[in-house]
């Protein structure tokens, strides 16, 4: 029979095994955090989704240029994805503003930095108005593969493409969202 003090020995050392796995990578804006996640073939890979790249497009930012994301001091846990405002089939808005993020996908755990992989960088289609980084399953099937797929979201419809001809609004921002990584 296990004793109390057996059982939290053991707790603490699965518990400091699973901190450990969770894959993390130093970037010069700070530390990311993603999550272990299993391809079709059950191949391992890490997945960091909800990285920013730009300020969110919202109040003064709206209808202008991307500005660069500020660095971050703690952990940015990077497990959501995050979609642009749209129209669904039945007409409703869904998404946010606040989603100039990016998602990354690696194919293992511990990358050593003299480890090189080929890059795929996915633009999602919709033909500029839905549509987002995480709306197929490509990470699920291209992770089996020796390569880095960063998929990422751009402003769609009136947001990333309205213009008034003038400097007011200027227009093609989510074209200068996919020119801005």
């Amino acid at each position: 029979m296990i004793e109390a003090s057996d059982k939290l020995i053991l707790f603490l050392i699965l518990g400091c095994h699973i901190v450990h796995s969770v894959p993390r990578a130093h970037l010069k804006q700070g530390v990311v955090q993603g999550t272990n996640r299993k391809s079709y073939d059950g191949r391992t890979f890490s997945a960091f989704e909800g990285i920013p790249y730009a300020k969110p497009p919202v109040g003064e930012l709206r209808f202008r240029e991307p500005v660069a994301a500020p660095c971050w001091n703690n952990v940015l846990i990077a497990n959501k994805s995050y979609m642009c405002s749209q129209l669904d089939g039945t007409l409703t808005v869904i998404g946010t503003e606040d989603c100039l993020y990016l998602n990354v996908y690696v194919p293992k755990n511990n990358i050593d930095e003299n480890d090189t992989f080929d890059v795929l960088v996915h633009i999602h289609g919709g033909s500029l108005s839905i549509g987002s980084a995480s709306t197929m399953s490509l990470p699920d099937y291209l992770m089996d593969k020796d390569l880095i797929l960063v998929a990422f979201n751009y402003r769609l419809g009136a947001a990333g493409f309205l213009s008034t001809g003038d400097s007011v609004m200027p227009g093609n921002n989510g074209l200068k969202d996919q020119t801005w990584l």
